[in-house]
């Protein structure tokens, strides 16, 4: 009984070293998110629910610096944003740093994935640098076609829990309760 004890505490306690809410990185709003204007291709423009993003879809880029998040635990990234008018299906890279920007994790989506109204979308990962969880600046790349332009509406950025988080919080609570069940019998 002791060893089933033990697993339970262990399965439980596995829980709660790991989080299952989301965490905002940015929501692109002032004085929170401040661009990098040497590092900004893209018109920006601030309204008070999202920064818009125009120009150029070949190569267009923006860069900036938030407040440092702790994501810990957290290693997908959700962007929630939308495309304004015609755009091309291109794919963007996004790219999250460390608070001392020398180490970064690549990640890609397209804009197909995004709609005309406010849409969340969970972006690939592709490499990192290092493993790092204190976050603190972002890159935008767009790869459209030479002559293309782009223009999105970005709303927020998000750490969001992977889906083995919610599996393991599946099985730790069937464990428990299988014990619970098992002392009753």
């Amino acid at each position: 009984m002791k060893l089933k004890t033990a697993i339970a505490s262990l399965v439980l306690g596995g829980l709660s070293l790991t989080t299952s809410e989301a965490v905002l990185i940015t929501d692109f709003s002032e004085p929170d998110f401040q661009i990098f204007d040497d590092l900004t291709t893209l018109a920006i423009e601030r309204y008070p629910t999202y920064l818009l993003a125009s120009g150029s879809a070949f190569g267009g880029e923006f860069a900036g610096v938030f407040d440092s998040v702790d994501i810990v635990g957290l290693s997908d990234i959700s962007l929630t944003g939308s495309i304004i008018g015609e755009n091309p299906d291109i794919q963007f890279t996004l790219y999250l740093y460390n608070t001392a920007v020398d180490q970064w994790r690549t990640y890609v989506a397209y804009t197909s994935a995004f709609g005309s109204e406010s849409t969340t979308v969970t972006l690939t990962f592709l490499e990192e640098t290092a493993s790092f969880t204190d976050v603190g600046g972002l890159a935008f790349n767009a790869g459209g076609a030479p002559g293309s332009n782009i223009t999105f509406a970005f709303e927020s950025l998000q750490a969001i829990p992977e889906p083995s988080v919610y599996a393991l919080s599946a099985v730790a609570l069937g464990a428990a309760a299988w014990l619970r069940r098992r002392r009753r019998g």
